[in-house]
């Protein structure tokens, strides 16, 4: 028997039936997207299922490819276990530069470093093991790491490749737009002038706001570089510098993105009408920052609790004992209730709306009402 009819009848003595259940390798955490040679999928907890049918395919493929039924099995293994199966193998493998190709995928770019010092120099190979994990880049030459062009493909794989640059290749300016247009992330790795250059950060924060971080100070204080930054991602208003954060237009654009940016801007804009109904148009629970005196204002939180009643849970403990603004509450949520002062709760008209609008809300009314007989039957107590 040739080993590629061997193989094929390890392959048929399988259950095939059935998808196979495939344990992921330690490295990987469970529950990240990922792509094999078999799928494209958000991978559950424990494990990836491949298909049977798939798996066939791929063996036959392997045979194809002259490895030996071992080296097969090799592979297979390291799909299952993880790249830690290549620790005792033979130098020659390591060395083999189709096998570790194949190791490569099978473990999503770990298997890349125990690859032979030849294939750390290969770029095929480390473009193949960065493109799925870019950190196999910290096993690959320093000769490729110090090379313009790989390091342009390498960052087009993933920007992050720029980390692994060496600190010439982070000054270099062409390159370095290239990452934070891609990525703005990768901010963080570049040589520290280029955390100063206007251009270089204006393209960062518009790609990833929270790249405003790693830029240079006076950039925090540029309001054009700023409003980039928060217009991307509201909460980067955190990095801003204290004289922006009281700007009128910084702090709207952001909490338009988003709500929870309000935290962070300076508290005569937490006062302020305008920006407080905007952060909490994005996100409601965005009020817990506005300032006191907004969340004692009638007026203000009677129009929020009817647009979210649980904005009651943000009110001044006045407007908890308000009948009215208590009633408009829990006719929007009735999980409201549980806000309400105890005077409230015991209000059989307000329970009874708090009721009507969620049956369970009933389990916050005093005893007496949680007995009386039509409440209990609308709650289907």
């Amino acid at each position: 028997m040739n080993k590629k009819d061997w193989y094929l009848e390890q392959l048929k003595n399988e259950d095939s039936s059935e998808n196979k259940f495939i344990e992921e390798p330690d490295e990987v955490w469970s529950g990240f997207f990922r792509e094999t040679d078999t799928i494209k999928t958000y991978a559950p907890e424990k494990g990836t299922i491949f298909s049977a049918k798939k798996k066939r395919q791929s063996g036959e493929k392997l045979v194809e490819n002259n490895f030996t039924p071992q080296m097969v099995q090799l592979l297979r293994k390291i799909k299952n276990n993880g790249s830690d199966e290549l620790k005792n193998i033979d130098d020659s493998l390591k060395a083999n530069r189709d096998f570790m190709i194949e190791a490569i995928h099978n473990s999503y770019g770990f298997a890349f470093k125990y690859a032979d010092i030849t294939l750390r120099m290969d770029e095929k190979v480390v473009l193949e093991a960065v493109k799925r994990w870019v950190h196999s880049l910290e096993y690959a030459s320093e000769k490729l790491k110090a090379n313009r062009k790989f390091m342009i493909k390498a960052i087009k794989k993933d920007s992050s490749a720029l980390f692994y640059a060496n600190e010439t290749l982070k000054a270099d300016r062409e390159l370095v737009l290239k990452a934070t247009k891609k990525d703005g992330s990768s901010l963080k790795y570049v040589h520290e002038s280029l955390k100063a250059d206007r251009e270089v950060v204006i393209e960062a924060v518009k790609s990833w706001g929270h790249a405003l971080e790693y830029a240079d100070d006076i950039l925090k204080a540029d309001r054009e570089v700023v409003l980039e930054a928060v217009k991307s991602i509201g909460s980067a208003l955190y990095y801003v510098d204290e004289t922006l954060k009281g700007d009128r237009e910084v702090v709207l654009t952001a909490v338009k993105q988003d709500g929870w940016a309000l935290q962070y801007a300076d508290d005569k804009l937490k006062a302020d009408r305008e920006v407080v109904e905007t952060a909490v148009e994005e996100s409601s629970s965005a009020l817990k920052h506005a300032d006191h005196s907004l969340k004692a204002d009638r007026e203000f939180m009677l129009e929020r609790v009817k647009k979210d009643g649980w904005a009651l849970d943000y009110a001044d403990e006045a407007l908890k004992s308000d009948r009215e603004v208590v009633l408009e509450a829990v006719k929007q949520n009735g999980w409201a209730l549980q806000c309400a002062n105890d005077a409230l709760k015991a209000d059989r008209e307000v329970v009874f709306e708090a009721v009507s609008e969620n049956s369970l809300a009933l389990g916050y009314a005093p005893l007496h009402l949680r007995r009386d007989k039509e409440l209990k039957k609308m709650a289907n107590f």
